[in-house]
C-alpha cells in the first residue's frame, strides 16, 4: 500500500493541476491497456528517471502494444535535478520524521493527504 490512500492521491493530483481544464484525474483497476481502450485514449505519457525506469517502461510498452495496438507510449525524460526523487524516498523521509517538502510540488502539503 502506498503512503497516501488512492482516493486521497486523486485529490492530491487534482489539487496540483487545479485550474488546468486539460487535466482529468481518474482512478482505475486492472490493466492500463484496458483502461485506455475503454476511455478511447491512444497515447500514454510516462516519465523515466534512469535506465532502470526506461527498461521497465519499454517492457510495459511492448506488452501494452500487444494488448491494445492503437496505444502509443511516449516517454519523457526527467530533468537531472529530479532524477533521484521517488515515491520510495518520500515515504522513507515521512516514515523517519524527515521533511519531504523540497521533493514535492509546492501545491502539496502532504499533511493534508495522510
Amino acid at each position: 500500500r502506498g503512503l497516501v490512500a488512492p482516493q486521497k492521491r486523486v485529490r492530491l493530483i487534482e489539487d496540483v493541476f487545479k485550474g488546468n481544464s486539460k487535466i482529468e484525474v481518474r482512478m482505475y483497476r486492472g490493466l492500463t491497456a484496458d483502461f485506455c481502450r475503454e476511455c478511447g485514449a491512444t497515447f500514454l505519457l510516462r516519465g523515466v528517471r534512469n535506465a532502470v525506469d526506461f527498461e521497465y517502461e519499454h517492457n510495459m510498452q511492448l506488452i501494452n502494444e500487444r494488448l491494445y495496438p492503437e496505444l502509443t507510449t511516449v516517454l519523457f525524460f526527467t530533468p537531472p535535478r529530479y532524477a533521484a526523487i521517488s515515491s520510495s524516498i518520500v515515504r522513507e523521509l515521512v516514515y523517519f520524521g524527515g521533511d519531504p517538502t523540497q521533493f514535492m510540488p509546492e501545491e502539496v502539503d502532504l499533511k493534508n493527504y495522510l
